[in-house]
């Protein structure tokens, strides 16, 4: 279980694990010349230490982390006062000077005196902090590691219990970690300095945290880092060492045998708790919370329904679940039918988190016959088994089946008289709505967002009713209000009803501040910036957006809870880039979607980083920044692909390619082959007479910009038109949308007017074939036309830059012997023809 740190104090470091070293136990080291005798140090702790230490090795999910009070070889990290104040040692015994042969600099990082001993040297792989202070969060990235392996209690031991150990647990306690001090596993100079802080640290009540002896540590503990915590064994653990974050410091207060008894409602809102922190990103909380209720339920004897969360969670940190579900698979054989659903349930999270579709149908099947069995009694579980079943569809792309199970949910909702349970069905089904509203290309039945919002409305009435009927849940509810009224919302901005839009998605933002679901609160605001866009407001968009920013910033505290307030306000920003965006403010855009950026950082999303860097690489070009923006869209692009994810890397690689083409670095853009490619593949459609074949390479060759120059174009155009003269009016037709056979014959009348509609500009493009060849329609494919590639193009037609026919013409490298000027332009008189080339 992550939830436990195995972590020993050195003299300096404590509360992470931090070996006892030399500077502390040797003669001619650190406490030596603070006149201290060290000769009995080592004798007290080590053997306690050594022991916690061996046994922490044998668990795979432990963290052993060692400290160390070290400063740099310059000292510039040493304070004055530390270094040479007046409670200093004398001179020569101070901080960076030698005192022993072979001991090297005091306190200094790399010197042999600092590293250490024998008996408690780091093995590979364990991590080692250096400290510059008494307590091992000061000037280090300890707080950091801690959260990121999701740690929230400390075992503590190390040297000298009074300095480094005591200011270490008191750090930590003030950062909200549960710490025990292991007491034959520290030592002190001064024995009655050691006896007063443990005084200390169990006096009332444990207000600093417990102490134990090495022989006191339960057995049971390292039993709870084997089996995840859910044997019988880890709830004795809750009684000696109270679980964060809801412990209770008087171990009195536990029930008999560490089993209290627990009611079906509490364990529902630690369920609560887990599935907020997990929609907020506050995944490290959500494991703790669905752990907790994990252990609420064991005890309470009902199913395992937060496994399911804990699933989710832990695949979005990126640990491993595989075993934690398997294992609960297997206790499930010999269970009832609500214990196997539980654990189908998170079976098929699990499939889902590593994208395995194909078995996640297949449990979907199995788990919608469990469904089938359930007692009355498990109306959640219910819910949950058959609204999995809607996720699932969406997943695959079966809207239609979708449906049919959102259906199955109210059905069954309607059946139970369960007015919240048919609220959420209602609002399953306005989701489908909207996803059947936004398919192209699906056989599916096809929906209106009038539909969409008609569902959204439904839900959002039986919520309120079922809020007000007094049932129990009411925050579930009000929630579930929330979300009704943002997918209404989001309909009303497809229907053009934006004023409706504004009110429902502000209300809505009420509803999720109050209950601190700030990830439902950044998607409100995006459908109001949405809706102010739309009319023609974005400042006043801009202002409710700030104002929100502003709030959230006030609120965010200095708890556990601040990824979820960083996710958010890293997203409001990235809201207000859009809106600066959307009014032509690049400076504006920039700078939050850097802020933004830097905040994804700092929380190690590195896919929401990903995307706010992409939106300042955009912005950066629009203000001309090239260089930034290239640096920008190059960081995007590798994050991107080190996150595996698809739609980013395919956006940073486009977003750069654009960059680097207007710098002039075409060839240095990642997406010219694809580009090149594609000019291929039309070129190769208008030599079989494939209209639609060239109308997707045409699109295809739109969205890679001005990646395909004029010069790449007279590459390939001029010796197919040179060749096969009837491509001409192959491409006469594809280019002025007419109808017609190989011949070039319109059908339906369709002529030149057609074409000037299009491009009125361009009056001088007689023929579209020599016009796609000079790079002139800049509305389709965004080519610009340079003087230079226009002679260029011209040469490759054997015409001299006055516009005739000169006999001085460059011959062509590529032509024949005996392939002269004129032939070539015979073969594609019909582009030439109309007097195109007048323009120079």
């Amino acid at each position: 279980m992550s939830w436990w740190l195995l972590a020993r104090g050195s003299s300096t470091v404590h509360g992470s694990s931090a070996a006892p070293r030399k500077d502390f136990l040797d003669v001619g080291g650190f406490g030596h010349a603070l006149g201290n005798d060290v000769t009995k140090l080592a004798d007290e702790c080590l053997p306690g230490a050594g022991k916690l230490l061996d046994a922490a090795r044998k668990l795979p999910l432990a963290a052993i982390i060692h400290t160390k009070e070290a400063h740099r070889e310059d000292l510039a990290d040493c304070c004055e006062m530390k270094l040479c104040g007046p409670r200093c040692p004398p001179e020569d015994k101070r901080i960076g000077q030698v005192m022993v042969e072979g001991m090297g600099r005091l306190l200094v990082d790399g010197s042999p005196g600092n590293d250490f001993v024998d008996a408690a040297k780091p093995l590979d792989g364990e991590i080692v902090v250096p400290k510059p202070g008494k307590g091992a969060f000061f000037m280090t990235g300890l707080n950091e590691i801690l959260r990121d392996k999701g740690v929230s209690h400390l075992i503590v031991c190390g040297v000298t219990t009074e300095v480094c150990v005591q200011t270490t647990m008191r750090e930590a306690n003030d950062r909200g970690y549960e710490c025990v001090l292991v007491e034959d596993a520290t030592a002190s100079y001064i024995p009655k300095f050691k006896a007063s802080v443990i005084e200390m640290v169990r006096s009332q009540g444990g207000i600093v945290g417990y102490t134990v002896e090495q022989a006191e540590v339960p057995e049971y503990v390292f039993v709870a880092f084997e089996r995840g915590g859910e044997s019988p064994e880890c709830s004795g653990v809750r009684t000696w060492f109270p679980r964060f974050p809801r412990a209770q410091r008087d171990p009195s207060t536990t029930a008999i045998d560490g089993k209290p008894e627990v009611s079906s409602a509490e364990t529902m809102e630690t369920y609560d708790e887990a599935e907020k922190h997990l929609d907020n990103g506050d995944l490290q909380l959500c494991v703790r919370s669905a752990e907790d209720a994990l252990a609420e339920s064991h005890n309470a004897g009902r199913p395992p329904v937060a496994l399911h969360l804990l699933v989710r969670a832990k695949k979005r940190l990126g640990a491993p679940a595989g075993d934690l579900v398997r294992e609960a698979s297997e206790k499930a054989r010999s269970q009832e039918m609500p214990w196997k659903a539980a654990v189908k349930l998170a079976e098929i999270s699990l499939s889902l988190g590593e994208s395995r579709l194909s078995d996640a149908i297949e449990e979907a099947k199995d788990l919608r016959s469990l469904a089938a069995e359930l007692p009355a009694a498990e109306g959640k579980l219910h819910r949950l088994t058959l609204s999995i079943q809607v996720t699932v569809q969406l997943a695959r792309g079966a809207l239609d089946e979708a449906m049919r199970a959102a259906m199955e949910l109210l059905a069954a909702a309607q059946r139970r008289q369960d007015k919240g349970a048919e609220a959420g069905a209602w609002l399953r089904i306005a989701e489908v709505h909207r996803h059947r509203e936004m398919m192209t290309g699906s056989s599916a039945t096809a929906s209106t967002a009038e539909e969409t919002l008609q569902a959204s409305e439904r839900s959002a009435e039986l919520y309120r009713g079922a809020a007000g009927a007094g049932v129990d849940a009411a925050a579930e509810l009000r929630r579930g209000v929330g979300s009704a009224q943002v997918e209404a919302a989001s309909a009303c901005v497809r229907l053009g009803r934006l004023r409706q839009s504004i009110s429902l998605a502000t209300e809505a933002m009420g509803v999720f501040r109050s209950l601190g679901f700030l990830h439902r609160l950044t998607g409100a605001l995006d459908v109001e910036l949405e809706a102010r866009r739309q009319l023609m407001e974005p400042m006043i968009g801009l202002q409710a957006a700030n104002r929100e920013l502003q709030l959230l910033r006030e609120n965010k505290g200095d708890g556990e809870a601040t990824r979820g307030f960083s996710q958010a306000e890293a997203e409001i920003l990235e809201a207000i880039a859009r809106t600066h965006g959307a009014l032509s403010e690049p400076l504006g855009a920039v700078r939050n979607a850097l802020l933004a950026a830097e905040l994804r950082k700092e929380i190690q999303d590195e896919v929401g980083e990903t995307s706010a860097l992409l939106l300042a690489a955009d912005q950066q070009r629009n203000l001309g920044e090239m260089i930034d923006a290239t640096e920008t869209a190059e960081r995007a692009l590798a994050l991107a692909r080190k996150t595996s994810h698809a739609r980013h890397e395919e956006e940073a690689a486009r977003v750069l390619s654009r960059v680097l083409a207007e710098r002039g670095l075409n060839d240095q853009a990642p997406q010219r082959p694809q580009a090149l490619q594609a000019l291929e593949a039309l070129i190769s459609a208008v030599k079989l007479r494939d209209g639609a074949a060239a109308k997707d390479s045409e699109r295809m060759l739109n969205s890679y910009g001005n990646l395909v120059t004029n010069k790449d174009i007279a590459d390939h155009v001029v010796p197919l038109i040179s060749r096969d003269p009837d491509s001409v009016k192959f491409l006469r037709c594809m280019v002025f949308g007419r109808r017609g056979g190989a011949d070039g014959r319109a059908e339906g009348g369709a002529g030149l007017e057609h074409r000037e509609a299009i491009h009125p500009e361009a009056e001088w493009q007689g023929d579209p074939a020599l016009g796609l060849l000079l790079g002139t329609p800049t509305l389709r494919y965004g080519f610009r036309p340079s003087v230079q590639s226009v002679r260029h193009a011209l040469a490759r037609l054997g015409l001299h830059a006055g516009g005739g026919v000169g006999e001085s013409a460059p011959r062509d490298r590529g032509m024949a012997d005996g392939d002269d000027v004129p032939s070539r332009l015979h073969r594609c008189r019909p582009a030439v023809r109309h007097g195109a080339c007048a323009l120079l």
